[in-house]
């Protein structure tokens, strides 16, 4: 998986390798490549990967069958009881990056699925927080941001 954007607009897809060219991710803007392009392995601002993807559905059932349509399988699924109202999530790998899809536990409406968060991994977090580093993270324009440093996530930082 990759994400796509530029500085102007923020996130605008992700594209995976190995899709059909017409799936639909539940509203989700997907592109599709039959090649997989080396990534580098550390973007200036420090982040050196993703940890996982926030997708928020107003119809959970709906997307997980769309991502099962495309392939993803989920792994794991569990009900957030403390939310009010409660909400449930369900957990896909996507090779080295999770998808965590988070929704309620009816459906509340037809719109589609949203890239809600991400959560970056960082070698060096205090760097990653920079002001500049900063900037550049929520360009993504997410509504979450988590910051995770290596190794084994001791520290995280979130910026909305």
């Amino acid at each position: 998986m990759r994400l796509r954007g530029d500085a102007q607009r923020g996130f605008l897809a992700w594209e995976f390798t190995g899709l059909p060219a017409d799936c639909s991710l539940d509203g989700l803007p997907t592109l599709t490549s039959s090649t997989h392009d080396r990534l580098p392995t550390e973007h200036p601002n420090g982040v050196s990967g993703l940890d996982h993807v926030v997708v928020m559905s107003p119809d959970v059932e709906r997307t997980v069958a769309a991502l099962q349509t495309s392939g993803f399988e989920p792994r794991r699924r569990r009900v957030i009881e403390a939310a009010s109202p409660p909400r449930q999530q369900v957990f896909f790998w996507i090779g080295p990056t999770i998808l965590e899809l988070v929704g309620p536990m009816e459906p509340t409406s037809t719109g589609p699925a949203t890239i809600w968060g991400l959560a970056v991994v960082s070698d060096d977090i205090d760097q990653s927080n920079s002001p500049w580093a900063t900037a550049c993270l929520t360009r993504a324009r997410p509504s979450s941001l988590a910051v995770r440093s290596q190794p084994y996530a001791r520290t995280t930082s979130t910026f909305r």
